[in-house]
């Protein structure tokens, strides 16, 4: 069964607010009309949201956002304006790092 992003693993949905706190939910799909109203929920019309490019993320400017992709595929890590997301990169590796401890990663 494909999950999120190609992959059969369980997809799990992050924000990285400004003041460096995360939130983090398991979602059934990585698709946009499950990431969307997330989004929509928790962050403020106006505000800009980074993020990588995957299919769920074209619409967010449509919807009232100011949008900066980051091309990772590209081997882009930052739009030249200093926007990035290697702050919730960093934040899921560190995270797979605590639960394989614990052995609750495989």
């Amino acid at each position: 069964m494909k999950r999120g992003m190609g992959t059969k693993k369980q997809p799990v949905f992050g924000i990285l607010y400004r003041n460096g706190m995360v939130k983090a939910e398991v979602v059934d799909d990585a698709e946009a009309g499950t990431l969307q109203p997330l989004i929509s929920q928790e962050v403020s019309m106006g505000s800009i949201v980074c993020s990588d490019t995957w299919k769920a993320h074209t619409e967010i400017a449509a919807r009232g956002y100011v949008h900066r992709l980051v091309s990772h595929g590209e081997k882009q890590y930052s739009d030249e304006k200093g926007n990035h997301i290697n702050g919730l990169k960093g934040f899921w590796g560190y995270l797979k790092r605590k639960l394989a401890s614990k052995g609750g990663i495989h």
